[in-house]
């Protein structure tokens, strides 16, 4: 296979907005999941495997929208089932959850399989076929670190790639001096005419 091809070369291709945007989906879809269990526990337990699955492809699809969409050289596309998107004209992406070994699961549709499949591609020099997701551990029902592989087929896994999560932006409180109250016209004893109370607090608008 080309060097152009190792996972190197491919990450540092894809630069670090794409990376880290990736990173950043997988870990907001982690805390949405914590959230879920949180909020509702008994539903997280009832779920299927699959039911689930379905759950968090969702809810991480959203984040990757939110991370990459902005991006010039990004472009999404949704028509369902099928979800996916291109950086550039060089990579072409789907979300799959990956077990600790890289192992996927899909349904065998000549789509999905053909996606997989990259000797063509590879001969071609032309287009690069990612899956980027994440590490599930099963018996906990765990969404673990942030993954992006590459395979010429589904089970033959090439390269399989841990990202570094970027910290997540906090929103602050911050709380702004209260004015002064103000008293209009001369006070006679014992009465208040008018008091004011403009005290305010502002939320930070953090970049996330």
């Amino acid at each position: 296979m080309n060097s152009s091809y190792e996972s190197d070369a491919v990450i540092g291709d894809l630069g670090e907005k794409i990376v880290n945007g990736i990173a950043a989906a997988v870990r907001d879809t982690r805390s949405d999941l914590a959230m879920y269990r949180e909020l509702r526990p008994a539903w997280v337990a009832e779920h299927s495997e699959r039911g689930l699955a379905n759950w968090i492809h969702d809810r991480m699809w959203v984040h990757l929208q939110q991370h990459l969409e902005h991006l010039p050289e990004c472009a999404f596309v949704n028509d369902e089932p099928e979800r996916r998107f291109r950086v550039a004209d060089r990579y072409h992406f789907r979300a799959k959850r990956h077990d600790e070994y890289g192992s996927v699961a899909t349904y065998s549709t000549q789509g999905a399989l053909g996606f997989m499949e990259q000797q063509l591609t590879l001969e071609g020099m032309h287009e690069v076929r990612l899956l980027l997701g994440y590490i599930w551990e099963r018996e906990e029902r765990q969404i673990r670190d942030a993954v992006i592989s590459l395979r010429d087929s589904k089970d033959n896994v090439i390269w399989l790639v841990t990202l570094a999560e970027p910290a997540a932006t906090q929103q602050a409180l911050t709380p702004l001096s209260p004015a002064t109250p103000t008293i209009d016209g001369p006070s006679l004893p014992d009465v208040i005419t008018g008091e004011e109370d403009t005290g305010t607090t502002a939320v930070g608008d953090d970049n996330q």
